[in-house]
């Protein structure tokens, strides 16, 4: 893998899924979930579809958010990220 794959894999993805109980961490590594076998032995557009429900509402925020705003107070992350996806979706 590449060093963006890698960053992209621990800091963005990793989190999401142990947040949906899809993963667990025992003595520092990931390991799969009952949810998160089912998940895997979905298809694909079910497995993007359960990332993106995972993503928009996580409370907390992403750290591409991050070095974009100047204050975090008052952000709701779940909010900006359905806004997101939507112009995105639209554009």
């Amino acid at each position: 893998m590449t060093r963006l794959s890698n960053r992209l894999l621990a800091g963005w993805l990793l989190p999401i899924l142990v947040d949906g109980a899809l993963l667990e961490a025992h003595a520092g590594r990931a390991q799969l979930t009952p949810a998160g076998e089912r998940w895997l032995a979905a298809d694909a557009t079910e497995q993007l579809a359960t990332l993106r429900r995972l993503w928009v509402a996580a409370p907390t925020p992403d750290a591409w958010l991050l070095r974009l705003r100047v204050a975090m107070d008052g952000v709701d992350w779940p909010v900006l990220r359905r806004r997101l996806l939507d112009w995105a979706a639209h554009a």
